[in-house]
């Protein structure tokens, strides 16, 4: 599911360091879109979610979009989920991240790469999460325990790794 998002973003990124998020064709990623979620970042710098699938919503057993990230995410989103995106966004970087929560809890892979807005603006951050334990795990604020586990940014347009996790 993510090879195929990935795939598509850099089909119609093209020469750019990022697309804008018009040029995502949905019926390009039919496969991946109970998976693929998106957030803006608004001009006071939260997130919103413009876009959740049903294996998204399932996961946090709710609809999700139009809430603020941090409603969704909890307390470690400001301290860690949103330095990420930040970066992602900033610096022009995709996001890959591997977390296992728990021995018994979901095994999570998550693709999470930058859009711009229709002025070239950086503002999206579009991704796909992939569960492997279940179709769509539980997840509340508590189970973000795991999120800084596995993260690696690749700088675009090189796809070089950066480093692990965001620097301090």
């Amino acid at each position: 599911m993510l090879r195929i998002a990935f795939r598509h973003w850099n089909e119609v990124r093209g020469d750019r360091v990022m697309p804008e998020r018009r040029e995502i064709d949905p019926l390009e990623l039919r496969r991946t879109l109970t998976r693929t979620w998106l957030y803006e970042r608004e001009d006071d710098m939260t997130y919103r979610c413009r876009l959740a699938g049903e294996e998204i919503n399932s996961a946090y057993g709710r609809p999700i979009q139009s809430r603020l990230a941090r409603d969704v995410i909890g307390p470690k989103f400001d301290a860690v989920v949103r330095l990420r995106w930040d970066y992602a966004l900033d610096r022009g970087a995709v996001y890959h991240g591997f977390s296992k929560s728990s021995a018994v809890g979901p095994t999570i892979e998550r693709l999470c790469v930058p859009l711009a807005d229709s002025d070239g603006t950086p503002r999206f951050v579009f991704g796909v999460s992939q569960y492997f334990d279940s179709a769509a795990p539980k997840l509340d604020q508590n189970s973000f325990n795991f999120i800084s586990l596995d993260v690696n940014f690749y700088e675009i347009p090189t796809f070089q790794r950066l480093f692990e996790d965001v620097p301090a």
